[in-house]
């Protein structure tokens, strides 16, 4: 009897239409990325019963959106993505995303508490913030792999800001922790 693995999404895939698409911070690129992982999960019979995503949208006041509520919309494979809500300011954003991660991963937890083995993948390590996911898969004692596809380096394709030292100083002391990378590039580890 195989074993019954259950599977939770975190990262950032919307449908590509308004208002999802909108704003220059969605990027078709890795949303295609994220929406061919998924129907390729499902198509293979492991079909995520949770995915988690955000809103792709620059902070406010360059989207003029300060609240963003939670909801839920559909890809075009037909699987529910639930939309996390926050305030659209840098601090806060993280902020209220990572601690949303963390409670729909017990929640989902607890409803997948038969299963043999639970594992949390998430597309990327900033979007939504990795130590959150790893806190929240941690707490409920699940696998985390993690697709790696984009490091960013601060001063080189990034400005060399607090908030982006700040990213890649976690991104390095998280990757080592991770259960399983899939990784582009050598180069990224």
């Amino acid at each position: 009897v195989a074993k019954r693995i259950a599977l939770a999404y975190v990262g950032t895939v919307v449908p590509d239409r308004s208002p999802f698409n909108d704003d220059p911070a969605f990027s078709r690129a890795g949303n295609m990325f994220q929406e061919n992982f998924l129907a390729a999960m499902k198509e293979s019979g492991l079909p995520p019963s949770l995915i988690l995503s955000q809103r792709p949208l620059r902070a406010f006041p360059r989207a003029p959106i300060l609240w963003v509520s939670a909801g839920q919309t559909e890809l075009p494979n037909n699987l529910s993505v639930n939309l996390l809500p926050f305030i659209n300011l840098p601090i806060l954003r993280p902020l209220i995303v990572g601690l949303a991660v963390v409670a729909h991963l017990i929640r989902w937890s607890w409803q997948q508490r038969k299963a043999a083995c639970k594992v949390v993948y998430t597309y990327n390590l900033s979007e939504p913030p990795s130590l959150f996911t790893l806190i929240g898969t941690r707490l409920i004692r699940a696998k985390l792999v993690a697709s790696l596809n984009d490091i960013y380096i601060p001063g080189a394709l990034v400005p060399r800001t607090l908030s982006r030292r700040l990213d890649f100083w976690l991104q390095k002391k998280i990757i080592p922790r991770l259960d399983g990378l899939v990784v582009v590039n050598k180069r990224i580890i």
